[in-house]
């Protein structure tokens, strides 16, 4: 047995159990206890990664509500369906004649005499679904069109997201809360995840105000900051209670109602910095707002507005922006359990198998027909979601360890792994102390706690691990997970 099992064993102070009267062995029923949670609340599943054989499973069958941890389905399905090298593309396209600038004296600009640089019609950006599309993205997209010879757009930049056919989103209807980031919906042109960053640093002199700043900065968002410095200790001193986000009247340069985002109220001395995500914008407003940015930041003017459009037949590709390759974006989204990000993974597998435009409809029946093909069917499974952002998906934990053991038998488990948090390390895992090697998704929603992915045991062999508890207290989640890990880790078969 190698040393750190030895301290674990000095850690699970219950030893190789017996059997409770609920039916689980004793020293798992003591740290249910010790947990709040009670038997009928929980599922629990660990076993080989490659087996289809549990070394201990509770309640394997019953459906319940995943959370995040759903993203593990949507990324698993997206590399095994879609490839690693999978891009998306948002493109460009030009429809009019190039025409000659018009001076406003003649003399004060020959370049406006010798060469075409205005667009005598529209601009229109194709959108692919990209998950993690970014203002420098399109600045260097619009690089490129400066470089086909526009400079000027005397009609309109249009934006076609046509590849989504999705219903109006409410951001607000999962839990009330519109304006966080976490409930953005997704959009075929998503920018900048339609979210800025609101951060504050403490005071580099006694008496001045925190410095404030968003991040990015958008036309038509401003930001008031009247956050004094007091004395005293930090503790669980939060910035979110003391911002208040108003409306503000239509501004000439963006032609549409602003945003004021004040901040008001006590930092304490001894608080370093805090930054919080915010959705101001509905995703069609901010595209529209970043995109105007976008263009003026790449030195080009234009006339009209930016607005919804479609392509059209006979116009000329002026430029192409591909995203980073899938393997690379499973990273953000089962680390930092980006639910936007997963929502456009699982909405392009549905255009994969269903042709685009891509819907729900087609996702959800993607999903359930690839769940099938890994032998992780049930007629139970309910997917409405790629991110698990939902109080309606449910999934057995015996359908997600098979879905672990199907990335694990995988050419592409190595990239599939790569993308799960490190227990006491980074991502969502970052808290969760362990001293087994653990690689886990991590999920939750209000009366909802999720975990899966794969732990290494003490003799060297990796374990898939799932656990979901429902309508549970919060308190002791994490250290009953923790438990979990290391009783995991220290099997070595099948539990008596």
């Amino acid at each position: 047995m190698r040393g750190w099992a030895l301290g674990l064993c000095a850690i699970l102070l219950h030893g190789m159990p017996g059997t409770a009267v609920s039916g689980l062995p004793d020293d798992f029923a003591a740290a249910l206890e010790r947990a709040g949670v009670k038997p009928q609340q929980i599922s629990i599943w660990f076993g080989e990664a490659g087996s289809a054989e549990a070394r201990f499973h509770w309640l394997p069958e019953t459906p319940r509500n995943p959370a995040s941890v759903l993203k593990l389905v949507t990324t698993a399905q997206a590399l095994d369906t879609l490839g690693p090298q999978y891009r998306w593309t948002t493109t460009a396209w030009a429809e009019g004649p190039l025409r000659r600038a018009p001076c406003k004296r003649a003399g004060t600009d020959a370049r406006c005499h010798d060469r075409g640089d205005t667009l005598d019609g529209r601009l229109v950006l194709s959108a692919g679904g990209d998950p993690r599309l970014r203002r420098e993205d399109l600045r260097a997209l619009f690089a490129q069109v400066r470089a086909a010879g526009i400079r000027h757009i005397q009609g309109d930049i249009e934006l076609d997201r046509s590849a989504f056919a999705l219903p109006p989103h409410d951001p607000g209807a999962f839990d009330g809360q519109p304006q966080r980031a976490y409930n953005v919906g997704a959009d075929a042109l998503l920018v900048d995840f339609a979210a800025i960053s609101v951060n504050v640093r403490a005071a580099t002199a006694p008496a001045t105000a925190p410095q404030a700043w968003l991040e990015p900065a958008l036309d038509g968002i401003a930001l008031d900051n009247r956050l004094r410095v007091i004395e005293g200790a930090c503790a669980d001193w939060r910035l979110r209670p003391l911002m208040r986000i108003e409306a503000e009247p239509v501004s000439a340069a963006t032609r549409a109602a602003g945003i004021r985002v004040t901040l008001e109220g006590d930092m304490p001395a001894s608080c370093s910095a805090a930054s919080i995500d915010i959705a101001p914008f509905g995703t069609a407003e901010y595209s529209r707002r970043a995109v105007r940015q976008a263009w003026q930041d790449a030195g080009g003017t234009l006339s009209g507005t930016v607005r919804d459009g479609r392509i059209s037949y006979g116009m000329r590709n002026v430029g192409e922006w591909r995203s980073p390759a899938l393997a690379d974006l499973v990273r953000d989204i089962n680390r930092f359990s980006n639910n936007v990000m997963a929502d456009h993974l699982w909405l392009t597998t549905g255009a994969a198998a269903g042709g685009w435009p891509t819907t729900r409809e087609k996702a959800t029946t993607a999903t359930l027909d690839w769940l099938h093909t890994v032998d992780a069917a049930d007629t139970e499974t309910r997917i409405d979601s790629g991110s698990g952002l939902s109080r309606l998906t449910r999934v057995s934990v015996q359908q997600l360890h098979a879905v672990l053991r199907y990335m694990a038998a995988s050419p592409l488990f190595p990239e599939f792994a790569a993308s799960l948090p490190i227990a006491g390390e980074d991502g969502t895992a970052s808290k969760l102390q362990v001293r087994a090697h653990a690689r886990l998704k991590t999920g939750s929603l209000n009366g909802v706690r999720a975990a899966a992915g794969y732990v290494r045991d003490r003799d060297g062999k990796w374990l898939s691990l799932v656990v979901m508890l429902e309508d549970a207290p919060e308190q002791g989640w994490r250290a009953l997970l923790a438990w979990l890990v290391e009783r995991a880790a220290l099997s070595d078969g099948p539990l008596p």
